[in-house]
C-alpha cells in the first residue's frame, strides 16, 4: 500500500471529509476511484471531489453523516501499488526519495527528510548529519544521481545554498 495522503477533518454535516494530498497526480482522488484508509481493509469508493485551497474535499461511499466520518479523522490515506501511475526514467515518486542517503563527494552529508512539492521545481529537504536542514533544489545543477535501488542522492555546490 502507498501512503497518497491524510484525512485533516470532516467537512459539513453529511459524511465528507477535508484531505490533504500527497500526491502529484491530480486525478488520485477524482470520483471512482477506490481509497484505503488506515487500519481499515476494506476501500472505499470515491464518489465526489473538489478542491479547496491546498486541499481536496471528498465524499466517500457508505459515509453519509459526519458521525461516519468522525471515525476517519487524522487516518492516513492508501492505494494499492498497482494504482500508481507509471513514470518516465528520470522521474521519481516522492514516497521513494524519503531516506534516501546524500552524498556529496563521496560523503554522506544527510538522508532526505522531506519533499517540498509546492515550487516551480521540487526541493529536498536534508536532515544533515549534525541535525540541521538543508534545502537543495532537485535541478540538475545541483542533484547529480539518484539512485532509488541503493537508496542513494548525490549532489554537488550545496555549500552554494
Amino acid at each position: 500500500m502507498i501512503l497518497v495522503g491524510k484525512v485533516l477533518n470532516t467537512h459539513g454535516i453529511k459524511g465528507d471529509l477535508k484531505i490533504k494530498s500527497f500526491s502529484d497526480n491530480k486525478d488520485r482522488f477524482k470520483k471512482g476511484n477506490e481509497i484505503y484508509f488506515e487500519g481499515i481493509k476494506d476501500p472505499y469508493e470515491i464518489i465526489n471531489s473538489s478542491k479547496i485551497k491546498d486541499n481536496i474535499i471528498i465524499s466517500l461511499s457508505n459515509l453519509n453523516d459526519i458521525n461516519d466520518a468522525l471515525h476517519f479523522k487524522t487516518k492516513n490515506i492508501y492505494i494499492k501499488e498497482q494504482d500508481l501511475m507509471k513514470l518516465s526514467d528520470d522521474e521519481y515518486f516522492v514516497f521513494d526519495l524519503y531516506d534516501l542517503a546524500v552524498y556529496e563527494n563521496e560523503k554522506k552529508i544527510g538522508i532526505i527528510d522531506d519533499v517540498l512539492t509546492n515550487y516551480p521545481n521540487d526541493v529536498y529537504v536534508v536532515k544533515t548529519t549534525d541535525n540541521k536542514q538543508l534545502y537543495i533544489p532537485a535541478i540538475k545543477e545541483y542533484v547529480l544521481n539518484i539512485d532509488i535501488d541503493n537508496k542513494r542522492i548525490d549532489v554537488k555546490d550545496v555549500d552554494k545554498l
